[in-house]
């Protein structure tokens, strides 16, 4: 894990219940933060530049939050799709609510902002030459 440590889970769940959700195989951490970070870079790449606010440098807590609640709803899912706990199934509904809405622009997060890119504009000036042509 890069962007997440162990402590920030362990705020929110017990070693106990992580070791069963993971099967004593820390490689599944990686695979959940990877696919946390792929879920909320979605929404957070509208506005805000994703690449650099995964970076551990610029570490921010409440983010940090948000993608632990999204792996461990993942990990719960991927033992039981069905029966998902209430508590983590609130919770990833609450980080994917305010996702959306920093999406949106309704929520303005702590996040380094997007990088501009130079594009070329495609908009012409001008016009075709006059026609004078009479019937």
């Amino acid at each position: 894990m890069d962007y997440i440590e162990n402590a920030d889970i362990l705020k929110v769940i017990d070693q106990e219940h992580l070791d069963y959700l993971i099967a004593n195989d820390p490689t599944k951490l990686d695979v959940a933060e990877a696919t946390a970070i792929e879920e909320l870079s979605a929404y957070i790449d509208v506005r805000y530049g994703a690449t650099l606010a995964f970076l551990p440098a610029n570490k921010k807590s409440l983010l940090a939050m948000y993608l632990v609640d999204v792996m461990l709803y993942h990990l719960h899912a991927r033992i039981a799709p069905d029966n998902v706990p209430e508590l983590r199934q609130k919770r990833y509904d609450a980080a994917m609510e305010w996702a959306d809405k920093v999406a949106d622009g309704f929520i303005n997060a702590d996040l380094p902002a997007k990088g501009v890119e130079e594009k070329s504009s495609t908009l012409r000036s001008g016009g075709q030459p006059k026609q004078s042509h009479y019937f």
